[in-house]
């Protein structure tokens, strides 16, 4: 909830509280009246916090949450005005965002779920290079890193819901996967289609000019992008300076690989390069 060091608090509706937590399968010391070592018999204790405090209480965060509280109401008055200010900000955002204009008309900005109704201060979105299609996420979060902007990228430990707003299926998860995709690595781009977001969130001390920041950021970016990369310069880069030096496939994962000779074409499947990590070696030992 105050970010640093890591205080907050769990707020929850008492109506639900019997459903959430006291049916629950598993639990620590201290939440039980009584428990058998040998049966699956356990007896939750009756009061509610005492559920859901699993083993010794981080009894430092917790005196330090009223505190953080009491200051928190003392710098901006209230949670309501906190919530009235991030509003605010985050519309501004996306207003910018969505300004965020290439010179043939095109959008260097695809915003997910831009409704300003009923949402928080999170905004998620993909970069798009001058042609429409998509630009990768990596590059620019270690660009904006350089820069001091703090935001987040990737399925930013929401996989689901990342699945949902970029329409990505069962399939495209399994074959990117297949071809090597794990979480938090360098592939953002598979297929042609984005394997996360970025996202931005809005807190009651971000100021506008962190977010203007931010906008010339990706405009500067993008920018930059487009001249290397433009439609005009590419068949000319494809053509006199990337050549591929040399191909090697590891048809055994993790072991010695298998370098293609010169001028021998190599096929490509819908899984990568031909026989490319097909084997693993397992220890059956214990089997």
């Amino acid at each position: 909830m105050f970010g640093m060091p890591d205080i907050g608090g769990l707020i929850f509706k008492k109506d639900i509280s019997e459903r959430l937590f006291t049916n629950r399968k598993y639990f620590g010391g201290g939440t039980v009246d009584a428990v058998s070592g040998n049966d699956d018999f356990n007896v939750f204790k009756t009061q509610l916090h005492s559920v859901i405090e699993d083993g010794t209480l981080p009894m430092h965060s917790i005196l330090q949450l009223s505190i953080a509280i009491d200051t928190h109401l003392e710098i901006f008055g209230s949670f309501e005005n906190t919530k009235i200010y991030t509003h605010d900000l985050t519309e501004y955002m996306l207003d910018e965002l969505r300004g965020l204009i290439y010179k043939n008309g095109n959008k260097m900005v695809e915003v997910y779920d831009g409704k300003t109704e009923n949402r928080g201060p999170i905004v998620a979105f993909s970069l798009l290079d001058e042609l429409g299609s998509y630009s990768g996420y990596y590059n620019f979060e270690q660009v904006s890193s350089l820069q001091c902007i703090s935001l987040r990228t990737g399925t930013v430990c929401n996989p689901g819901g990342v699945q949902k707003i970029l329409g990505r299926t069962t399939k495209d998860i399994v074959g990117d996967y297949k071809k090597g995709h794990k979480c938090g690595d360098r592939m953002d781009i598979m297929n042609g289609k984005p394997t996360g977001v970025i996202r931005v969130s809005v807190g009651a001390m971000t100021l506008k000019s962190e977010i203007n920041c931010l906008i010339q950021s990706i405009r500067d970016f993008m920018e930059t992008q487009k001249t290397s990369c433009s439609a005009g310069s590419v068949g000319k880069i494809a053509e006199s300076e990337i050549k591929i030096q040399e191909i090697v496939v590891y048809p055994l994962k993790s072991c010695r690989g298998y370098s293609v000779p010169r001028g021998v074409k190599w096929p490509i499947t819908e899984n990568g390069m031909l026989y490319d990590r097909e084997f693993v070696l397992l220890n059956l030992l214990d089997e």
